[in-house]
């Protein structure tokens, strides 16, 4: 087994499935949602349902299942169709189309278990659609 060291410059390229950045992760969730960890809850703000796209919908809701899992030391899960329809109350026949235009831009992947998630190498790109008026 190959480790990479810390003073290897090519250290910096490496992103784990694990490696997320906690303040920023944060920082991105902020204006839209809050998440209770005891009950798995992503709670979105008064106002963001209204103001976000569906795509930024989708986005907050992995993200808070990520910050979720992060704050229990959990392996990432994702969330199914149905569970991203529930959690953002966006109906699947307008959902799904977003979800695979997300899965087509590589901004989210489908796991082995059929839940979606966002990868870490993803992690930025979705952070500044959330930043983005337009989504």
């Amino acid at each position: 087994m190959t480790t990479v060291t810390t003073d290897d410059p090519l250290a910096a390229l490496v992103v784990s499935a694990r490696s997320v950045d906690r303040e920023r992760l944060a920082s991105a969730l902020d204006s839209w949602a809050r998440i209770d960890p005891h009950e798995n809850l992503i709670r979105f703000l008064p106002g963001a349902t209204e103001k976000g796209t569906i795509k930024q919908l989708i986005l907050v809701a992995l993200l808070g299942q990520m910050a979720i899992n992060l704050l229990a030391d959990q392996q990432r899960e994702g969330m199914t169709p149905s569970e991203l329809a529930q959690c953002t109350g966006v109906g699947g026949s307008s959902l799904r189309p977003q979800l695979k235009a997300l899965a087509d831009g590589g901004i989210v992947l489908k796991n082995d278990r059929g839940k979606y998630v966002v990868p870490s190498h993803a992690f930025e790109h979705a952070r500044m659609m959330l930043e983005d008026d337009d989504g």
